[in-house]
């Protein structure tokens, strides 16, 4: 069954996304990881599930969308530096351009640039993040 999300006041159903339900459950039991903070429920919100790695380093994950898995992070050198070396696209959000309101609940987001990138694979995501981890 599909949840739904409301956009400029029209409803429409959340996709289902295998991929995505698949690299949240490995982030949820990766060792490097735990819920970021700000998550006051288990799995994040309906839009949003955020991660925080040992370093102290945030990811956020984009619930909502169909087919890729977007991923949030703040943009620095060396993560631009790794989605390069990884080959993963990615586009950069300066910090007056709109973004996912749900990222306002991160605190390490707020008024910073972020990158946004588009990993292929679930295999592809776990890289990006234990790449971000080992910063």
């Amino acid at each position: 069954m599909l949840s739904k999300s409301r956009v400029a006041g029209i409803v429409r159903p959340v996709p289902a996304n295998p991929t995505r339900d698949a690299i949240l459950a490995a982030m949820a039991a990766h060792p490097s990881f735990r819920a970021h903070p700000s998550e006051t429920k288990k799995g994040g919100t309906k839009y949003v599930a955020a991660f925080r790695a040992r370093n102290a380093r945030t990811l956020a994950f984009d619930k909502a969308a169909a087919s890729k898995q977007p991923i949030w992070m703040v943009d620095e050198p060396a993560v631009r530096a790794l989605l390069e070396t990884l080959r993963v696209s990615f586009d950069y959000y300066p910090p007056d351009k709109g973004r996912n309101s749900n990222l306002a609940k991160l605190s390490e987001f707020e008024a910073r640039g972020l990158l946004r990138a588009f990993p292929n694979t679930q295999n592809e995501a776990i890289e990006i993040a234990e790449g971000v981890a080992s910063l």
